[in-house]
Formats: structure tokens, C-alpha cells, sequence
């Protein structure tokens, strides 16, 4: 079955290397495009520079938050943009997250089959939003 993330452009922020290594590979071998960020600074230039379809960010880095990114996010011209935040933390809320804007929250570990099927699930939605508005 053909993946709904096939070309599309995935913007993944964490801290840590290894998770965005692991994060990539998995969207890429759904034939995603990935860009990836280590904080938010970074990833602020790369939603500028580029046409961004999913946001999967960490929550807490070093320097600003990941909820100040999607609070950003949310505020600029891309606000529509699915947002899911992670997090090592099993304190965080799902029902802050979300009245934050976040379309999602995922705790650290987590099953990477559950990520990709709300990422894809996300995407539809999206789509089928669109389809509407211009019919």
C-alpha cells in the first residue's frame, strides 16, 4: 500500500541525533522528504526556506521550547501545518499539548507504527479539509 506521506516533506526537531536519525529513516522509507533540525532556531529557518507538510517536535531542548515552536508556529503563516509534539516526559498533558496546538502528543518511547499512522491519519484530514474548501 502506498503511503499518504510519500513526497511529502517532514520536518523532524529533537535535541538528541540519534532519534532524529531514527525518525528520518523511518519517514523516508515511507518516501517522505525529511529535513531536520537539533533546536529551534534551526528549525524556524528551515520552515521558512521550505514548503514543511508534518512537524514532529520535541518538547523540551536546550534553548527555546518545542511548545514555543508550535505556539510560533501556530501564530505564523503556516499555522495549519500538523504539529505532534514528543516527549521523554510522562507528566506532559495531551489536553495542554493540544490547547496549545498541538494536533498530537507522544510519549517517549513510544511504537513508531502508532506515529506514523496518526502522522498519515493527520495528513488526510488535511487533505480532505482542503478538497472541501475548493469544491
Amino acid at each position: 500500500m502506498k503511503s499518504v506521506l510519500r513526497n511529502l516533506t517532514v520536518l523532524i526537531v529533537d535535541d538528541e541525533l540519534g532519534f532524529r536519525e531514527i525518525l528520518e529513516d523511518e519517514f523516508r522509507l515511507l518516501g517522505a522528504k525529511t529535513l531536520t533540525a537539533d533546536c529551534v532556531q534551526a528549525a524556524e529557518v528551515l520552515i521558512q526556506e521550505h514548503e514543511i507538510d508534518l512537524i514532529l517536535s520535541d518538547s523540551s531542548m536546550p534553548g527555546q521550547s518545542g511548545v514555543v515552536f508550535l505556539e510560533k508556529v501556530r501564530r505564523g503563516p503556516k499555522g495549519g501545518t500538523p504539529f505532534i509534539l514528543m516527549t521523554g516526559f510522562a507528566d506532559h498533558d495531551s489536553h495542554a499539548a493540544e490547547s496549545r496546538g498541538a494536533d498530537a502528543l507522544f510519549i517517549k518511547p513510544f511504537e513508531m507504527d502508532q506515529l506514523i499512522a496518526k502522522s498519515e491519519s493527520l495528513l488526510i484530514q488535511i487533505r480532505e479539509k482542503r478538497t472541501k474548501e475548493s469544491a
